[in-house]
């Protein structure tokens, strides 16, 4: 009855240390979840900021033209 007790003994503890080492890589596939969205998050951003600045560029361009359009031609030949 010892042997089998001590044998029931060491597969509980197996099983808790198998248990553990799951649950340490459930923690590391969490990591690499939010690490993956970060990067999303990240490149989201640059191409939000990249948008904004042609649209500024657009902006000032369009701006630049209605000021040329309303100065007289005989002003700009000048």
């Amino acid at each position: 009855m010892g042997l089998l007790a001590s044998t029931i003994k060491m597969l509980t503890q197996f099983g808790k240390v198998i248990n553990g080492v799951g649950n340490i890589l459930n923690g590391v596939a969490s990591v690499e979840k939010a690490y993956a969205k970060k990067l999303k998050a990240d490149a989201f951003k640059e191409i939000a900021d990249g948008i904004k600045e042609i649209a500024i560029s657009v902006g000032i361009l369009s701006a630049s033209l209605i000021f040329l359009g309303n100065v007289p031609s005989d002003k700009l030949k000048q």
